[in-house]
């Protein structure tokens, strides 16, 4: 029989003091700054923390199910599944659509995705706040008001010119009216002012005034050459970046992954919007005003079957595709002018089209990666609040005199140093930084 003594209790007390307080390293250790990386990159296609997606809302996931299941099941679903767990299965009927596999992540990374989930806040809309700083004032160099102000500047030095002369021809004309002992008459004034307009100094002081004046407005358009700010052209399809970054939040370098690692931001091919639209093929409520149009013309391009939900085969004949079409699009408001819209003929399995909004010009180097990775900068600085843009257009000037102004304000880090330098001061305004 075993004999407890106090200094047995102790020792256990010790012990389980020990494990308690290691559970608790354990769950502090959990990174949520790491989590948010992870859900952003892995998850935001499919799942929302605070809202149904295509999966469910993961808001309160941890008290629902316990931490060892969770790393099962995230790690790898379908294993789960086959193995009989309740849990499981009757989480796999959620959905048709089944969760990836994603059995590279360790359990730190579980843990730091659900420290993330469950420390989850919802952003605030704030318009202002997303394009602010010195990259939001326009172009001085290309804004009508500064081409106003100067020509208002030239007016007003033309009509001081012209009373300094005319107050001199005055002045002049009054000393020899007294010098000759006589009245002074105004065509006295008259024709000395007409001596002083014919004075080669005076003539060039004017002349020089009214060219200033003449080649402001020249000026003016001729640094705006190039530039296309508030440029918003029609879209092949309506793609509302209000909805998918602003509402689903979804990162803009899910689909733009080049800005991270390239030159180039990238188009997204069709593909990496089939990616959600898979699933995701009736309009949201927070923006169905396109009903299933729009999404209906990258299921045309993808050459997605809606009606079966899979890829039409290679064979398939033209006339079956629109059949299924017409079908999906029952009970859609004004069906047939939506059927029409998809052009199955023209654009059934083509790529999509889409127009370039953001296009500098040839000579002028930009490097995505360089501003993303490397200056740390968020998309909104360039594009402005993305996330709140019904459809997109050109928010910045994109100009010379904008990008040098940020350059000079914008501070980094350097490699290996801990203190912030300005990009002018690494070199940043040198012409073969931006020009070839």
């Amino acid at each position: 029989m075993v004999k407890f003594t106090f200094s047995t209790l102790k020792i256990s007390f010790a012990l389980w003091m020990a494990v308690f307080l290691f559970g608790i390293t354990s769950v502090k250790a959990a990174d949520a700054s790491k989590g948010e990386a992870l859900f952003k990159q892995h998850c935001t296609s499919c799942h929302k923390v605070d809202a149904k997606l295509v999966g469910p809302a993961l808001q309160g996931i941890d008290k629902k199910y316990d931490n060892a299941w969770l790393q099962k099941w995230i790690k790898n679903n379908q294993a789960l599944i086959k193995s009989g767990d309740a849990q499981a299965v009757a989480a796999s009927k959620y959905d048709a659509s089944a969760m990836n596999v994603f059995s590279f992540f360790t359990d730190d990374d579980v843990n730091n995705i659900l420290a993330y989930i469950a420390a989850y806040k919802p952003p605030v809309d704030d318009t202002k706040k997303a394009g602010s700083g010195a990259n939001d004032s326009a172009d001085p160099l290309t804004d009508p008001k500064v081409y106003y102000a100067l020509m208002g500047v030239v007016a007003l030095l033309l009509g001081l010119g012209l009373i300094l002369v005319f107050g001199t021809a005055a002045l002049v004309a009054s000393v020899r009216a007294k010098d000759e002992n006589r009245v002074m008459k105004s065509s006295d004034v008259t024709d000395q002012f007409k001596i002083f307009i014919r004075n080669r100094f005076v003539a060039s002081c004017l002349i020089v005034i009214a060219v200033v004046g003449g080649s402001a407005k020249f000026i003016q358009a001729a640094r705006g050459v190039s530039l296309h700010q508030n440029y918003m052209p029609e879209q092949p399809i309506k793609y509302s970046h209000k909805l998918h970054a602003g509402i689903n939040q979804i990162p803009c370098q899910y689909c733009h992954s080049g800005a991270s690692k390239s030159k180039n931001a990238w188009i997204p091919s069709t593909n990496v919007c089939m990616n959600c639209h898979k699933a995701v093929g009736e309009p949201s409520k927070q923006n169905g005003q396109y009903g299933k149009t729009e999404i209906s013309k990258i299921y045309v391009s993808a050459g997605w079957n809606p009606v079966d939900g899979k890829y039409f085969a290679a064979n398939t004949p033209i006339d079956t595709v629109k059949a299924k079409f017409k079908t999906w699009l029952t009970g859609q408001k004004n069906a047939a002018e939506a059927f029409d819209a998809l052009d199955i003929d023209n654009k059934y399995g083509k790529s999509i089209e889409w127009i370039r909004i953001h296009n500098l010009p040839d000579h002028a180097y930009f490097n995505h990666a360089q501003h993303v990775t490397v200056g740390g900068q968020q998309c909104q600085t360039c594009h402005g609040p993305i996330q709140n843009m019904e459809v997109v257009y050109q928010y910045a000037p994109l100009s010379m005199g904008w990008c040098i102004t940020c350059h000079r304000e914008t501070k980094v880090k350097s490699l290996g140093q801990d203190t912030e330098h300005t990009v002018e001061q690494q070199g940043g305004l040198d012409c073969a930084k931006c020009h070839y």
